[in-house]
């Protein structure tokens, strides 16, 4: 006698390959053998269990594109500008919190030195001329 067909809930099935669910868990929520669940998903979607699981996987991450989409326009800030930065390539500027507020006077107070220096070089070889 042959064993007797386990009955599965497809709907609950593609739900869990959308959610990118192994299979091994799938089988153990289901109270079943993976074998099982792989044989009877590729006897009812007619491919190998591979191709049937990427499938709903794919779906599953349009899916939620589709809803961070629907959020950001429908208002959500943190979303709107998560998807600007994925999809825009937006990006905060860039903060240089190493430079000292001081940094422009810093700059000026060196240039003024190297120019006195100079100036004391020049001044000493007028003097020893």
């Amino acid at each position: 006698m042959g064993k007797a067909k386990v009955e599965i809930n497809w709907p609950l099935f593609e739900l869990y390959c959308k959610s990118a669910t192994a299979q091994i868990k799938i089988a153990q929520a289901m109270g079943i053998d993976r074998d099982t669940l792989r044989d009877q998903a590729v006897q009812k979607y007619g491919k190998p269990y591979s191709a049937i699981s990427a499938a709903f996987h794919c779906e599953g991450d349009l899916l939620l594109e589709a809803a961070m989409f629907q959020k950001a326009l429908k208002g959500n800030v943190q979303t709107l500008i998560w998807l600007s930065k994925c999809r825009l390539g937006y990006k905060e500027p860039e903060s240089n919190q190493n430079v000292s507020p001081l940094q422009l006077e810093i700059d000026q107070t060196h240039i003024i030195m190297e120019l006195e220096n100079k100036i004391a070089t020049l001044e000493d070889k007028l003097a020893n001329q």
